[in-house]
């Protein structure tokens, strides 16, 4: 029996139901690396030329939009931005984006993106050039980026702490799914609604359904005691014991059902972006092999370096330019 009773989740699906909560990264906001992250990017953004065309590939619900309005506001200057992504995105609206010009294009892969030859000054990403195929993104890239323009790419790595962390988090997910807690509770409460139906008070079996539950909870805190980072299989036996609290003793086991049916669908979506990360995270290998593309290509990789905020590695940033 699977994590959750449900099928497979498309993929660009799972990120299209993220992004309808209309965060602006992908990633648990940290004290300290989003102010370097932000430094990152406004430092890049700053030496922009007035006027210039920027594209932003995997862009999200426009994060680097927002950053670059920033830099637009204080240098008075005009941007354009366009920002592509595979997903059902809700980008930022309103007045947040007054500085600068922009476009949005939901729905669709950067490899079938089409814009004309030499069409931005510079090209971005955040968390979104390591999703896509290395080959056709740099060509089509070479492509667009008008002669001498730049280009800057922060990236998943395997050593980056976020990396790390959607491994902590796809292994306790296995356990998680090993436990057949969720199927457990489910049993548990399609037998109290049944009885509900009938006018009957729970019985020997829910009684072992509860013990089941119980037992298999213990064992789960158990094995995240010893575990570095523990806190998915924290939360989930904590929600999962949360449909039998006493505050919530009032709710029919049917609506319960639908809730933990919910939960369930949630879960698979979390499972299929945290696997897309870290199927995505790139190698020493890989990073020597995206250098070598690209520069056959005709890119110049000017420079790729960790960043980091102390001594927690956040990503690699890639500095790539066009020739003159």
């Amino acid at each position: 029996m699977a994590l959750a009773m449900a099928d497979k989740v498309d993929e660009a699906a799972s990120w299209s139901n993220y992004w309808e909560t209309q965060r602006t990264q992908a990633f648990d906001p940290q004290d300290g690396v989003d102010e370097r992250i932000e430094t990152l990017w406004t430092d890049f953004f700053s030496n922009c030329p007035d006027g210039s065309a920027l594209l932003d590939i995997g862009c999200g619900n426009g994060a680097l939009a927002r950053l670059l309005n920033g830099v637009a506001e204080r240098k008075q200057e005009s941007y354009a931005y366009t920002g592509v992504d595979q997903a059902s995105i809700r980008p930022i609206s309103g007045g947040s984006l007054s500085e600068i010009e922009t476009t949005f294009v939901a729905d669709k892969p950067i490899e079938s993106a089409q814009f004309g030859p030499q069409s931005f000054d510079r090209v971005v990403s955040q968390f979104g050039f390591e999703y896509c195929q290395p080959n056709i993104t740099s060509e089509l890239i070479m492509s667009w980026l008008k002669p001498g323009g730049k280009a800057l790419f922060l990236v998943h790595t395997e050593e980056s702490q976020i990396s790390k962390e959607v491994r902590y988090t796809l292994e306790q997910m296995r356990m998680a799914e090993e436990s057949a807690l969720l199927v457990v509770i489910y049993r548990l409460l399609e037998r109290l609604d049944q009885l509900s139906i009938k006018g009957q008070k729970p019985d020997d079996q829910c009684a072992d359904l509860r013990q089941l539950i119980n037992t298999t909870c213990d064992e789960l805190e158990t094995v995240a005691q010893d575990l570095p980072d523990p806190l998915f299989l924290k939360s989930f036996v904590s929600f999962s014991l949360g449909f039998f609290s006493q505050e919530r003793s009032h709710i029919p086991p049917s609506v319960k059902l639908d809730n933990l049916t919910l939960f369930s669908n949630q879960l698979l979506q979390h499972r299929a972006r945290s696997l897309q990360q870290a199927e995505a995270a790139l190698d020493d290998e890989a990073l020597s092999k995206l250098r070598i593309d690209q520069q056959r290509q005709g890119l110049i990789w000017q420079d790729d370096h960790a960043i980091k905020y102390g001594e927690l590695n956040i990503g690699n940033a890639i500095f790539i330019s066009k020739r003159e």
